[in-house]
């Protein structure tokens, strides 16, 4: 019991350093990061190389990677960024953090190591000093973490508490105008809070790489779990902050005590915990905004039509309508049967990414679960067919539909949960989908998955690439079609309304919570078709293609596109399978990373254009035309004096 609670201390002990500097941060500039993450295994990466690569002493390395990089990276990322969001929407700050979340690891990874290391070592190297203490063994790098979890949360106390830096901060969090007036200066304040949270992230990230290793994914995930440290200490509290992160990780470790050494309990159980708990303390939350009536949500400038760049004239459209259809029957020509193979796929995958443009896009609602309710038609869809015998187009339909009460469900959770916690939620439902639905063994497989054969329809076999590509196509348009129609219907006008005031909104007797549903609802339906077909093509339905990770690259390349463009979302899909392949094929493998690398940066531009490239696009080619008929209209005013005179 003794081993199980000091193990249980020391990934509470990193949830703690991660979770403390997020509540910093967020508190100082009510930016949620949800890099931090990333953050950590950036500076950690830096200190393997320094440290490992490059022979440099452990402390010198902790040293300039923890106190010197970490802070001027937390200042850079602030003057650059997070000082431009602070007074931005809610969404957009989740939308451009997430995408620093996608950009920042291939950068790392990209600059610095070239293979994962298999034995990364953290402050001690081995062979690692162990001490007994109170009859249990522990290691040199275990007490550093039980050390620095301790230090930085009673320096943080004591800082905010006793000192003038923490007194000043502690002004700015409460009264930021006042503050203004009393001759502080807030941006100096939140800057230095960005330094030491993203400190605190490289202290994390460095004490997690000997438990751990530097696995990108499995890190990144495991400091995800702090995120319900914080959702406990309601995102602002340092203490309960520090005692739910030590609460997690004892919870993980002592219930691996009443479960099974094997199987998918043992698999699912401990990895699930921190997002049982993020979504049990969302729900309390939930239901107290519930009986104060909710919260008013801001509009999202990610949403809204600015002036001018609204609906394109007839003609434009009938032009774009006409050189898609061309487009996509010159493809098939132009490619070879690789390249098509891969514009397919990346057709499928513009399917699930118009659930994306529903919920996201036309709700307003930042969800990151939809790749998990795409899993749940691809999953479902290949049970059906290789169980139960079913033909593959009734297995995928039906499968969608099972995904449909999921998306509900996220859906009645996060009712009046703020977007903020919104995110959390669908975070937390994804991560759940991973590690307790999609590893059950029969659908797992040993990561194997089960078979799911290309479509047949009355006979005529979709196998080729080139009748699967326009199978894909044509579920695309008939998706898009109903995307249109509900940005059309009274639903449609309901979002509207809601992203424009949710309390004004209600005020005048607008059901939000109905309108919610139902686009949550038929969000999930297209997911799970597009995951079917998504999975149809690979001809398997494996969980790790539907990874929660993979699911927020989703939502930064939809972004990058347009996060309210039909159109936006096919290119987004075909450039999620396009770009990598482009890499792999014609560039050195040293630069793998850039197209993970590009989607996230992309996202991080809707900071300052959040319509994304499509609208962007439309936008500057209206503005030309605009020009050109001023400039022809002034040539005729011009003109006819002339002629009069003549």
């Amino acid at each position: 019991m003794n081993v199980l609670i000091v193990s249980g201390l020391v990934f509470g002990g990193i949830y703690a350093v991660a979770s403390l500097g997020l509540v910093l941060t967020y508190v100082s500039s009510r930016i949620f990061n949800f890099a931090q993450g990333a953050l950590a295994f950036f500076i950690a990466l830096l200190f393997y190389e320094l440290n490992t690569e490059r022979g440099w002493s452990t402390w010198s390395a902790a040293l300039v990677a923890i106190g010197v990089v970490a802070p001027l990276l937390g200042l850079a990322l602030w003057a650059v960024l997070f000082r431009r969001l602070s007074s931005a929407p809610t969404t957009v700050q989740l939308v451009a953090t997430i995408g620093l979340y996608v950009a920042i690891p291939p950068i790392a990874k990209t600059l610095f190591v070239a293979d994962e290391p298999s034995l990364p070592p953290g402050f001690f190297s081995a062979p690692v000093p162990e001490v007994d203490v109170f009859g249990v063994t522990l290691n040199a790098n275990q007490i550093a973490v039980f050390v620095s979890a301790v230090v930085v949360g009673l320096a943080l106390a004591l800082t905010l508490r006793f000192t003038m830096f923490g007194l000043t901060m502690r002004g700015v969090v409460d009264h930021r105008p006042l503050a203004s007036v009393m001759g502080i200066n807030p941006g100096v304040v939140t800057a230095a809070a960005w330094m030491i949270g993203t400190m605190m992230a490289g202290l994390a990230g460095v004490l997690l790489t000997p438990v751990l290793g530097l696995n990108e994914v499995s890190f990144s995930v495991l400091l995800i779990s702090s995120f319900a440290a914080v959702v406990v200490g309601r995102l602002r509290s340092f203490t309960w902050t520090f005692v739910g992160a030590l609460g997690l990780g004892l919870a993980q470790t002592l219930v691996t005590k009443v479960l099974p050494e094997s199987g998918w309990m043992a698999r699912a159980a401990r990895p699930s915990i921190p997002f049982v708990v993020m979504i049990l303390f969302l729900v309390a939350y939930g239901l107290v905004l519930h009986r104060r009536g909710g919260e008013e949500a801001p509009t999202t400038a990610l949403l809204t039509r600015t002036p001018g760049t609204g609906v394109a004239p007839w003609y434009a459209r009938v032009l774009i309508g006409v050189a898609l259809v061309v487009a996509a029957f010159l493809i098939p020509e132009l490619l070879t049967s690789f390249w098509l193979g891969v514009v397919a796929s990346g057709v499928a995958v513009g399917i699930a990414l118009l659930s994306l443009v529903l919920v996201t896009g036309e709700g307003g609602m930042i969800s990151l679960c939809q790749i998990s309710l795409a899993g749940i038609g691809a999953m479902g869809a290949a049970q059906l067919t290789e169980f139960y015998g079913w033909p593959n187009i009734p297995a995928i339909l039906v499968a969608a539909l099972a995904a449909v009460p999921f998306g509900v469900l996220v859906a009645v959770v996060s009712l009046r949960l703020g977007e903020l916690y919104l995110a959390l939620a669908t975070l937390s439902f994804a991560v759940l989908a991973d590690n307790a639905l999609f590893s059950i063994d029969r659908i797992d497989n040993l990561h194997a998955g089960q078979p799911l054969p290309r479509p047949s329809l009355f006979g005529f076999d979709f196998d080729s690439d080139v009748r699967f590509y326009f199978l894909a196509l044509g579920v695309f348009a008939v998706a898009a079609l109903l995307v249109l129609n509900v940005r059309r219907s009274t639903t449609g006008l309901t979002l509207a309304a809601i992203r424009s005031s949710e309390v004004a909104a209600r005020t005048i007797g607008v059901s939000t919570e109905r309108a919610k549903v139902a686009t949550f609802a038929i969000g999930a339906f297209i997911a799970g078709v597009g995951g079917g077909l998504v999975a149809s093509f690979s001809g398997r339905a494996t969980p790790p293609s539907f990874n929660a990770v993979i699911g927020i690259v989703w939502l930064a390349v939809v972004v990058t596109w347009g996060l309210r463009s039909v159109v936006g979302a096919l290119l987004a899909g075909v450039a999620f399978s396009l770009f990598p392949a482009l890499f792999s094929a014609y560039i050195p493998d040293s630069y793998a990373e850039v197209p993970t690398m590009l989607f996230g940066l992309g996202a991080i531009i809707v900071a300052r254009e959040p319509r994304g490239i499509v609208a962007q696009t439309v936008g500057h080619w209206r503005h030309l035309l605009r020009l050109d008929r001023r400039r022809d209209d002034n040539d005729t005013v011009a003109v006819e004096p002339s002629a009069q005179a003549a």
